[in-house]
C-alpha cells in the first residue's frame, strides 16, 4: 500500500504565547496557512488517515488515537484510504 509523508509543525501565537501543532500531509494546501516561522519537528510515512494519526499520537506520547466510528461500530472508510493531497 503506499504511503505519504505526515508532517508535524510548531509555531508560537505570537499574540498569546501559545505553542501550537499543526499535522497534515506533505503538499496539502494546509501548508500555506502556517505562519512564517513555523518549524518542522517531526515527519513519518502513513498509509491512511488512522495511520498517519496513530503514529502522531505515539510520537507525542499521547493515548491511543480513537477514530470517530460510523453507526456500525467501524472507521468510516474513508479513513482508511491511502491519503491523497
Amino acid at each position: 500500500m503506499p504511503s505519504v509523508i505526515w508532517e508535524l509543525w510548531e509555531h508560537e501565537e505570537m499574540d498569546n504565547g501559545c505553542v501550537c501543532l499543526s499535522y497534515f500531509a506533505s503538499g496539502a494546501p494546509a501548508h500555506d496557512l502556517l505562519p512564517s516561522h513555523a518549524r518542522k519537528i517531526w515527519s513519518v510515512n502513513a498509509t491512511d488517515l488512522i495511520d498517519a494519526m496513530t503514529k502522531r499520537n505515539q510520537h507525542l506520547g499521547w493515548g491511543p488515537y480513537q477514530p470517530m466510528l460510523d453507526e456500525s461500530g467501524q472507521p468510516y472508510p474513508a479513513d482508511l484510504k491511502p491519503y491523497d493531497t
